[in-house]
């Protein structure tokens, strides 16, 4: 077995299985890299140690400096979680958090840009512009709502029109990190960070 470096991108058990396979023959690589979908605490876990000066690719760690005003920081959030939900986050769970937050902040700023007083029901709106709103007819009401922000202002625009809109032009930072969409709606300025697994 003559191979100096190793790449390897599969599921997390697959990759383990491989770096356990070469550790148990005691063939020592000058260079490994480990794609997966889990992050480097993942790799630790099963690894075992077997893996070290290994690299690899996350998407989201508690240790990077992101933030936001609702989760705080990357490490806040983390914290958070781990005491709410009994074991710390993984990436997925952070990135379904973080589109969770991107979705609300679309949301806000949709209502914000648009005249919601016919969709009150004859309730006062709180200050963030949501409370009283009848969500069914922002998103999906036939008679539309004078809006500003597509096309200018201009009446009769959708909410699911107006949240498109928002989204499209939407650029912010969250404790996952940096979001703003592309022209094929991906968030193209979320940087991969690489780290070495152990």
């Amino acid at each position: 077995m003559g191979a100096d470096a190793l790449v390897a991108c599969d599921e997390m058990h697959h990759t383990t299985e491989l770096v356990r396979w070469l550790h148990g023959r005691h063939h020592r690589l000058a260079a490994t890299w480990l794609a997966s979908y889990g992050n480097t605490s993942d790799f630790l876990t099963h690894l075992d140690g077997q893996g070290e000066y290994a690299l690899t690719t996350v998407q989201w760690l508690p240790s990077m400096p992101y933030a936001d005003s609702y989760f705080g920081t990357a490490a806040q959030y983390a914290a958070g979680f781990t005491a709410a939900m009994g074991n710390p986050p993984s990436y997925f769970s952070a990135a379904a958090t973080a589109a969770g937050l991107v979705l609300l902040t679309a949301l806000e700023q949709s209502i914000q840009a648009c005249d919601v007083g016919s969709l009150t029901q004859g309730q006062a709106q709180g200050p963030d512009g949501l409370e009283g709103v009848d969500a069914d007819a922002f998103m999906w009401g036939a008679q539309g709502m004078l809006c500003s922000g597509v096309g200018g202002n201009r009446s009769g625009v959708l909410g699911t029109e107006q949240l498109r809109y928002a989204l499209d032009t939407l650029s912010a930072d969250t404790f996952f990190g940096p979001v703003e969409f592309n022209a094929f709606r991906q968030n193209s300025i979320h940087p991969a960070l690489v780290t070495q697994v152990g």
